[in-house]
């Protein structure tokens, strides 16, 4: 409730005079969530990526998620493994928006498999401004009827809001667009290159050991790979090389979309110790420059090969 999220959609059940159902304060089970829709008639929800990629893991839970007419996320992204299960099983949407700005009015599209893609709604127009890297930054400008766009109330010396929001254009629908980062994540590397990890991230995030993944570059401009492994999963003790091991089928899968310049080599991915978890945000997001930091000795080592 503390989020932007939360406190909006306090609001809005109000304005809208409908129920407000919050979860328990434990992590959510399929079986709770059964109950939780069993008890109130929930039609839809609305969860953090984490909850969703933890409940797509199991049968049950993807039962218990087909339950609900919609289910909608937000806050970060959803790995594309975990989404295109749960839209198999009913209509799942992706939400954005900002603190300054709320929710960006976008539409559903009309394929269920579009699940990562926004169509920007025409009575709210977005610019999408071409970016060095080749993908498009999202900025709001000033419309005539400023009422539109809640920023410029928040925000109203400015005539327009640069969100650091990449997006891709779908190759064949071109009103849609995917999130593939922020502005701040890109990095340049040898022979003008830029690499993007959210999309590999995001990837590697969809594997059973995985709880988070962190693409970033040393100081050599060489592509490295942190593995935060799944809890559960680090309880068996299983060696980081045998992470490595079962993780580097998906890797190949994902090295052979990039570049040269941006694939990831065995020697250079390391798994962070049960006792070392990834430092995120409220939300889940991680928090880059703090595991940089904490991280700074491995990566230096790692460099060194």
């Amino acid at each position: 409730m503390f989020h932007a999220t939360g406190i909006v959609t306090w609001a809005a059940a109000i304005f809208h005079r409908t129920h407000f159902v919050l979860g328990p304060d434990a992590p959510l089970t399929p079986g709770s969530l059964k109950a939780i829709v069993s008890e109130t008639g929930a039609k839809s929800g609305l969860f953090l990526p984490d909850t969703l990629t933890c409940l797509s893991a199991s049968e049950e839970g993807l039962a218990a998620l087909a339950s609900l007419e919609c289910v909608s996320f937000v806050g970060m992204p959803l790995p594309p493994s975990a989404g295109d299960k749960i839209a198999r099983a009913t209509r799942l949407q992706s939400s954005i928006g900002l603190t300054e700005a709320g929710y960006f009015c976008s539409l559903q599209p009309k394929d269920p498999m579009h699940w990562e893609y926004f169509e920007w709604n025409c009575h709210h127009p977005m610019e999408m401004r071409d970016h060095p890297s080749g993908c498009s930054e999202l900025v709001i400008t000033r419309p005539p009827d400023y009422y539109t766009h809640t920023v410029f109330l928040v925000l109203p010396d400015r005539e327009e809001f640069c969100t650091g929001d990449l997006f891709v254009q779908h190759p064949d629908h071109k009103e849609l667009w995917k999130h593939v980062g922020r502005k701040d994540d890109v990095s340049k590397l040898q022979n003008r290159v830029f690499l993007h990890p959210g999309p590999i991230e995001r990837a590697l995030e969809g594997h059973e050991l995985v709880s988070k993944a962190m693409v970033a570059t040393n100081h050599a401009l060489r592509v490295m790979l942190i593995i935060d492994p799944d809890r559960r999963i680090a309880r068996r003790s299983m060696p980081p090389e045998e992470v490595v091991d079962r993780l580097w089928p998906l890797v190949e899968q994902v090295n052979c979309r990039l570049p040269v310049e941006a694939q990831i080599t065995r020697n250079r991915i390391l798994v962070a110790p049960i006792n070392k978890p990834f430092k995120t945000t409220a939300k889940g997001t991680i928090q880059r420059r703090h595991i940089l930091e904490d991280f700074k000795l491995e990566i230096e080592s790692c460099s060194a090969l």
